[in-house]
């Protein structure tokens, strides 16, 4: 016969319980967790015993994250609140916000195509940090497994309604999904250790990404990233490198199509040749 502890011990329902307990339509007011949390624990607080707060528990399980040093003065809502909280703290940018509504008119392919870089970055600690410098795009890795959905769905709902002037989770989620249209997009970045794929199928994933841009209220953004998303526009609208891009796609997207371009262009050079040979040899004679 099966124990409670016996179902928390399997690690498919663990992660259940977890992504259960971010549901915005679950949340509870987290000063009654702590009241009830306190009561239940009484005898523990009365001896002194340095046991974990609710605070420190609740962090631990439910932020996929590094641990973070708590400090006295954070005051979250309820989990989900929490979970938006430290999923910033380490987003070291400042807080500027635009009026202008960040508009990334190409996919992850085309700008590659186009010959955009694109590079993990692994040295910022939060997701949201994204670079671009000369033609390299760093974006941090993310893991996208079962629970991603839940994961950012829940804190975009909760920005909708109440963070309207500091959504940066929707702010990232928008730029990943306008990055990431098709699988061949999600393969750019799979490629590059961007995306790590746990959900098997690239088109599964931009699924993902494009229904979590849907339906979603813009009031304002990020300064960086709108500025971010002008630079990758203007890189891909630039003359050569929108030829570039054209001839990768017209001549150089497949192997077939790249060994019969180098096949013409080697006989074109051939044709050249015999030409300038045949016109020296008539004005020698």
């Amino acid at each position: 016969m099966e124990t409670d502890h016996d179902i928390i011990r399997k690690p498919w329902l663990l992660e259940k319980i977890r992504y259960d307990l971010l549901l915005l339509e679950n949340q509870i007011p987290f000063f009654v967790l702590e009241k009830l949390w306190d009561l239940a624990f009484q005898s523990s607080l009365l001896n002194g015993d340095n046991s974990l707060s609710l605070l420190e528990l609740a962090c631990y399980y439910l932020c996929p994250m590094e641990p973070i040093v708590l400090e006295s003065s954070i005051r979250v809502a309820h989990f989900t609140d929490m979970n938006r909280i430290f999923c910033l703290k380490p987003f070291n940018r400042n807080l500027s916000r635009t009026n202008e509504v960040p508009t990334l008119h190409y996919s992850a392919s085309e700008l590659n195509e186009a010959g955009v870089k694109f590079k993990v970055n692994r040295e910022e600690k939060s997701l949201l940090e994204l670079k671009f410098s000369g033609k390299c795009l760093q974006v941090p890795e993310i893991e996208v497994d079962d629970g991603t959905e839940t994961w950012f769905r829940n804190m975009v709902a909760l920005e909708q309604c109440h963070y309207l002037e500091e959504s940066y989770i929707t702010d990232y989620v928008i730029f990943i999904g306008h990055l990431v249209n098709e699988g061949k997009d999600v393969d750019v970045l799979v490629k590059n250790k961007i995306i790590v794929n746990r959900l098997g199928d690239n088109e599964t994933v931009a699924e993902l990404f494009r229904g979590l841009k849907r339906d979603i209220m813009v009031m304002n953004s990020d300064a960086e990233y709108t500025h971010i998303c002008n630079q990758l526009n203007a890189y891909y609208e630039n003359f050569w490198h929108k030829m570039m891009a054209t001839l990768r796609i017209d001549y150089f997207s497949t192997p077939w199509k790249t060994a019969a371009s180098v096949a013409a262009i080697i006989l074109l050079i051939f044709t050249a040749i015999q030409t300038v040979c045949s016109v020296l040899s008539t004005v020698k004679y």
